[in-house]
């Protein structure tokens, strides 16, 4: 064969002569041939055509096309030499409209991406934990509603860790929906409205990535509270919400849908406690991502909860906005009606603390 024949110099000539023909004529087919030749004669890409390949692949639409040139450069261990990697990978996350701070397993082919489950605790870091920590202080409010059901309310939430949820089929619905939203309202009159002023907005200072993958304010995407049990919340972070088990713990007063809210203190009266294992005597609360999209505002006392959810889901709607604040001094709650407007991002991890 071509290559038993061939002597560690003759390789290389090879390969310098192929570098200085892709240098003179990268456009040409025939040094494409050449390429896939040499490629199969020396058992793996010169090192040229895998950066000239990042290069390409840092301005490429299709992702599949940005993955391999990826995968290949890994395999050779050119990852951590050239900044055109990073270029590259950039590229890969924003075509895919994943966030920059997951992780892209290399070991498996492009088709299974979709399938990837990670969950990773990332409060190792003091800075990250100390970050968390002033969101729940800074979303916390003390007042009572009924759905505490007698318990009393705590002073403070005190973090214990957070999780980082990597759901690439989970995501994959999101970002589905976050498009059809946009393509919604860019072809509605009057405009959207933007919604500003969220108590996590107001908090989120651009840690874990957010600064790379900013919260959509065009499609009123925002960070939210979702309170619900430890089993639970493993659940969700594995698979998705599940429509058919919505508002089971927290009533229907804008009807069978996913509730959220601003505040911690809020989502965590629908909190339990966990009872075995390492995470015993700790809650947990899901801080999601939520797609609210064109928002129903309302701050009725008795809202009319046929009418409210009939215009988000047969209506010009997206979401629904209980402002219970204003109307009975507690706390503003935000409903959607399809568990693909939202994403568990993290799961935090606390205990309640009494003054």
């Amino acid at each position: 064969m071509l290559e038993d024949g061939l002597s560690q110099n003759n390789v290389s000539m090879l390969d310098e002569a192929l570098r200085l023909a892709r240098r003179s004529s990268l456009s040409d087919p025939r040094i494409e041939a050449l390429c896939r030749m040499v490629t199969s004669v020396m058992g793996h890409t010169p090192t040229y055509v895998l950066l000239r390949r990042l290069e390409t692949a840092a301005k490429e639409d299709d992702p599949r096309v940005i993955f391999e040139a990826l995968c290949d450069t890994v395999a050779v261990g050119l990852d951590r030499a050239s900044p055109l990697f990073d270029r590259a990978l950039e590229r890969y996350h924003t075509v895919r409209e994943s966030p920059r701070n997951w992780k892209v397993d290399f070991g498996r082919p492009y088709e299974l991406q979709d399938a990837i489950l990670n969950k990773v605790v990332i409060t190792t870091e003091p800075k990250v934990k100390q970050f968390f920590q002033t969101l729940l202080d800074d979303t916390h409010k003390v007042a009572y509603t009924r759905d505490r059901r007698n318990e009393r309310v705590p002073a403070r939430l005190r973090l214990q860790d957070v999780v980082l949820v990597q759901n690439e089929r989970s995501f994959a619905k999101y970002r589905r929906k976050r498009s059809d939203i946009r393509e919604k309202v860019q072809g509605s009159e009057p405009g959207m409205k933007q919604f500003t002023g969220i108590k996590t907005a107001r908090c989120w200072h651009g840690m874990l990535g957010a600064d790379k993958e900013p919260l959509q304010a065009d499609v009123n995407e925002f960070y939210l509270f979702h309170g619900t049990t430890p089993m639970a919340a493993e659940a969700i972070t594995s698979s998705d919400f599940k429509m058919d088990a919505a508002g089971s713990n927290a009533g229907s007063l804008y009807g069978r849908g996913i509730y959220f809210a601003e505040c911690c203190s809020k989502s965590d009266e629908y909190s339990a406690v966990e009872t075995e294992g390492p995470r015993a005597g700790q809650r947990a609360l899901l801080l999601c991502r939520v797609l609210a999209g064109r928002i129903l505002y309302s701050d009725d006392v008795y809202p009319r909860t046929g009418e409210l959810v009939s215009s988000v889901v047969s209506g010009e709607f997206d979401s629904v906005l209980g402002d219970r604040e204003k109307c009975r001094n507690t706390f503003r709650e935000f409903i959607v009606y399809d568990e693909d407007q939202v994403y568990p991002e993290f799961v935090v991890w606390y205990t309640q603390e009494f003054s």
